[in-house]
């Protein structure tokens, strides 16, 4: 079963990821589950299951939990063998359900990227060009520069801490003594760069991820709320690893996220490849015209 919890906020790229999602669940049943206003089955293929989540003005954080929980609920009411969680602004290629399963894994994740937001305590030296630059009164002290940035969404592990920062070259191979003194920290994309296949993970979201009825059968979507809020993505991921299942991410299996473009345009840049001219802007550009 393939399972896919939206609304309308993907609207800027729901017309490709149809066209890639019809052909990526070619012989899977696909249930689709949609709250907000509109009326989804206007809108989604007619062979899909399609259900409405009443939201009655929850925070974002507890409707997902109740739509994944929905979710496993009509997944372990059926004799499926396992579930294929994809968001609704995930694209993994064609073949992909196909691939995991050959795998027989608790859980496997495509690769896939999110924005974060990198901080750099820096100083900035008190030269004419950076007066110009940055303005006088950052000269001379030390600042934070904060930037935009793509990383995996992987939590890899390590099972001896005392090993370099290249532990993703070094350590993921784990046996039972060492997974249970492992670490975990999110992957840098350079921690996804140098590897190949299957890579054992803490976690690696539900955008697009293959689960076993097994790890289902045992373990619920949760949320974590306190001073650590943890959403019901990484907290499956988590349950099953305490309860013994072993999850991993296809390093060769990437899945484009597409994000709204609002970084004031720039990724709509153009310029002219033969030229060099600069100017041409196409904010369009992300509806797969």
């Amino acid at each position: 079963m393939v399972a896919v919890a939206t609304y309308g906020g993907h609207a800027y790229c729901r017309d490709e990821w149809i066209k890639n999602t019809v052909e990526l669940t070619k012989g899977h049943d696909v249930y689709l589950l949609w709250n907000g206003p509109g009326n989804p089955k206007k809108i989604f293929p007619k062979n899909w299951t399609i259900e409405t989540f009443k939201d009655d003005g929850l925070r974002g954080i507890d409707i997902l939990e109740k739509k994944h929980k929905r979710i496993r609920r009509r997944f372990l009411s059926r004799s499926y063998t396992h579930l294929f969680m994809l968001e609704s602004d995930t694209f993994p290629p064609a073949g992909t359900i196909e691939k995991f399963l050959a795998y027989k894994r608790d859980l496997v994740s495509a690769l896939y990227f999110i924005k974060s937001e990198s901080k750099m305590l820096v100083n900035i030296s008190d030269t004419e060009n950076n007066r110009r630059k940055y303005g006088a009164q950052f000269c001379g002290t030390p600042i934070y520069i904060i930037k935009q940035m793509v990383i995996p969404t992987v939590w890899g592990l390590v099972n001896n801490p005392s090993l370099s920062e290249n532990y993703h070259l070094e350590g993921m191979e784990l046996d039972e003594i060492a997974t249970a003194q492992a670490k975990s920290r999110l992957w840098r994309i350079e921690d996804a760069l140098p590897q190949r296949g299957l890579v054992r993970c803490l976690s690696a979201g539900v955008g697009a991820v293959l689960i076993s009825r097994d790890v289902l059968e045992q373990i619920d979507f949760r949320i974590q709320d306190g001073e650590v809020q943890q959403f019901t993505d990484f907290m499956l991921w988590w349950d099953a690893y305490r309860a013994g299942f072993k999850g991993f991410v296809d390093t060769d299996t990437w899945a484009n996220h597409i994000h709204p473009f609002d970084d004031l345009g720039a990724r709509d840049k153009w310029f002219d490849a033969t030229t060099g001219q600069e100017g041409f802007s196409h904010v369009e550009s992300h509806q797969f015209k």
